[in-house]
């Protein structure tokens, strides 16, 4: 009612109102420089139901005066306002981002000084991978591989860091053949795929007994495959399917890769990966005069293979709802996510037996499974250095929307099942020096003399000096590609 007979006020002529109130209109107009929305407010914070007849209208009401002999009585509650901005809203984004890159420039440079020079790569011409590297992350021309120590022979990038000579030298490390399947699990694909084509049932091929939980994986594929296929329309033939669709069902032989391994359960719905939670927290301390931040949680994943009892992840796999390899969240998934998670996990597996002949024989697997296809990035320890990785991405596999001869199936198919060969060889060997250490230290139990006893059984994983120890500097965010 007040905006209205103030608005109302403006646009009427001065001989249609009152005198009052054409006088107090003049007034809030030159107060208020003839704006309305001004003089609505005007009304509206000092609650006055009336226009007044005189000037007093100018000025906010107050209360009255207030009766001592009266019981004082309690003002009504009032809900507190939100904050809508933060303490860091009125500073400067260029200032924060130059000082942000100064910590982490500081902070790698720290890291790369404490490292052992002495297991550095060093190549004929006298220059080490790990310092090109190094100084290519510093020039800020580097991408998160290579900031992590990682040469990817795919990359034009990293090729360019080197002179010819360098490059050569490093390409004689390319070697990611992947060992063929025994050879009763190679004819019994190709016995399914003879009695599909002659339009038998796949469940009419008997399934052998060697290597027999790879030869019912095939079998349990094959079976979603026929149903999905005769299904009108395809689905393989509707981009418009969910993520969990595409990683579950087109390839249904991931939920359970490496449900035969001990210990280890194919955990799907977006799980928080261990791997990642425990490198974004490694340098939280507890300190008496901050406020303790929040323990983060890893990133999120569609299908992890997970050791429950050991908390260790070996093996992970990111969907996106459509293959589309120029989008951006093919390629920063592909680029960024998927393989941070899988460097990481090489990384803490590598460092925990402390085993040269580990090192030798560990392959690490990622997939990006989306759409009809999916592509897989290996990682694995360069012989001849202990901090650089190499990486490969290798060719996709697609699954075509009619069912074809099954030729372009069998190979997903195939595929697929040598990932899982070497993930299981990798999981053997691991456990394998884990044994190895354990029974080292029993042997020292045994014998006489008693220096064992005084012996810590772990080393510490907290800060010592807690109220002092100053916070990491370097703030660990889901681009940063540094790892220790």
């Amino acid at each position: 009612m007040i905006k209205k007979r103030a608005l109302d006020a403006m646009e009427t002529s001065i001989d249609q109102v009152s005198a009052a109130d054409a006088k107090v209109t003049g007034l809030l107009l030159d107060e208020f420089k003839g704006e309305p929305l001004a003089i609505a407010h005007f009304f509206k914070k000092t609650g006055q139901e009336k226009l007044p007849a005189d000037g007093a209208a100018l000025k906010p009401q107050r209360d009255p005066p207030v009766d001592a002999n009266e019981p004082a009585t309690a003002p009504p509650p009032t809900k507190a306002k939100k904050r809508r901005t933060s303490k860091s809203a009125c500073a400067s984004p260029l200032i924060e981002t130059a000082e942000a890159k100064k910590r982490r420039t500081e902070a790698r440079a720290k890291r790369h000084a404490d490292l052992d020079h002495r297991k550095f790569w060093k190549l004929a011409s006298g220059r080490c991978v790990e310092d090109i590297l190094f100084e290519a992350a510093v020039r800020g021309h580097a991408n998160v591989k290579q900031r992590s120590y990682t040469i990817d022979f795919n990359c034009e990038r990293t090729k360019s860091l080197f002179k010819d000579a360098e490059w050569n030298e490093i390409k004689a490390f390319d070697n990611f053949a992947l060992p063929k399947l025994p050879k009763s699990t190679t004819d019994y694909v190709l016995a399914v795929r003879s009695a599909l084509r002659r339009g038998e049932h796949p469940a009419s091929v008997p399934v052998p007994r060697d290597d027999r939980y790879s030869c019912d994986l095939v079998l349990r594929t094959f079976l979603s495959w026929t149903s999905l296929y005769a299904e009108e329309p395809s689905p393989f033939a509707n981009s418009a399917l969910t993520e969990a669709f595409w990683c579950r069902e087109a390839w249904p032989l991931l939920k359970n890769l490496l449900s035969d391994v001990k210990g280890i359960s194919m955990i799907d719905g977006e799980k928080h990966g261990t791997e990642s939670s425990r490198h974004r927290n490694r340098s939280r301390v507890a300190d008496q005069e901050s406020t303790t931040t929040r323990k983060r949680s890893g990133a999120k994943l569609d299908l992890i293979a997970h050791d429950s009892v050991n908390k260790r992840d070996w093996f992970v796999v990111e969907s996106p709802k459509e293959w589309d390899e120029q989008s951006t969240k093919f390629l920063k998934e592909l680029d960024v996510k998927v393989f941070r998670n899988l460097h990481l996990i090489a990384a803490h597996r590598l460092a925990e037996p402390h085993s040269t002949e580990f090192r030798k024989e560990a392959r690490f697997f990622s997939l990006y499974a989306g759409g009809r296809g999916f592509v897989t990035m290996e990682v694995r320890p360069c012989p001849a250095s202990g901090y650089v990785m190499l990486a490969h991405t290798y060719d996709m596999f697609i699954l075509p929307s009619t069912i074809g001869s099954w030729t372009h199936q069998c190979r997903g198919l195939t595929f697929l099942l040598q990932i899982r060969g070497c993930m299981k060889t990798t999981i053997a060997k691991y456990n394998e020096c884990i044994r190895k250490q354990e029974e080292a230290a029993t042997r020292d139990e045994d014998s006489d003399h008693d220096a064992w006893l005084y012996q810590p059984s772990r080393p510490h994983v907290f800060d010592s000096t807690l109220c002092s120890s100053p916070i990491d500097p370097e703030d660990d965010d889901d681009l940063d590609g540094d790892l220790e």
